[in-house]
């Protein structure tokens, strides 16, 4: 992480966190989840929905999983059901056990106590708030928002209760919908790049970095 970069994020208010390839170097937790979920569909399926998977990185499984049921003419709300629950069972384990990105923990314990450090996420809350708590960080955050709230609706009902300009938050994040969220929320944002984002094109006042080891 750059000076630029670290001044920037360090002169907010509040920080919006998405979590996934962010603070934990998860995406890969992800598609492996999504994979082993479609194990008996054999290898060809699983690396569509794999591709796809990693090209939409801030879609909930709650719209994925039907579609790639629907790619096996078997979308059904009971189907749906049990592969949300057992995609569930699998990405807990595999998000925990993954590496934090290089540098977070001391980046963020520099931070914590002197902006409003609010997480937003696709993945369900509960769910979230389970994985937080695992790893001893759920009361760092202010907030904990995941599915099915919007990064919009969370990022905008923050900024209301706190009374934040636009203009004093910042939204990391990796994903073109966390982009979208931030762009359509009226705050800044920055790119955490990584292997599974190369296709996001940015452009200034955008800023990126890969890590939070200061440079």
């Amino acid at each position: 992480m750059n000076q630029l970069v670290r001044e920037n994020i360090l002169s907010r208010e509040i920080i919006f966190w998405d979590f996934d390839g962010v603070i934990k170097d998860s995406i890969k937790s992800k598609g492996d989840a999504f994979q082993e979920l479609f194990l008996e569909e054999g290898l060809e399926f699983q690396t569509k929905v794999r591709m796809h998977h990693e090209m939409n990185g801030g879609i909930s499984r709650y719209e994925k999983i039907p579609i790639y049921l629907s790619w096996l003419n078997k979308n059904s709300p009971l189907l749906n059901k049990k592969y949300i629950e057992k995609f569930s069972e699998l990405v807990c384990a595999k998000v925990i056990n993954s590496d934090w990105v290089p540098c977070f923990l001391d980046f963020f314990y520099g931070v914590k106590n002197s902006t409003i450090n609010t997480l937003v996420s696709a993945t369900p809350k509960d769910e979230l708030k389970f994985i937080l708590k695992t790893l001893n960080l759920e009361s760092s955050f202010w907030g904990v928002y995941g599915s099915p709230t919007t990064k919009k609706e969370a990022i905008l009902k923050t900024l209301s209760i706190h009374s934040i300009k636009e203009y004093e938050a910042i939204f990391i994040g990796d994903s073109s919908q966390d982009l979208f969220a931030a762009k359509e929320s009226n705050i800044d944002f920055i790119l955490r790049r990584n292997p599974f984002n190369q296709h996001i094109k940015i452009s200034k006042p955008i800023l990126e970095f890969q890590d939070y080891c200061y440079e």
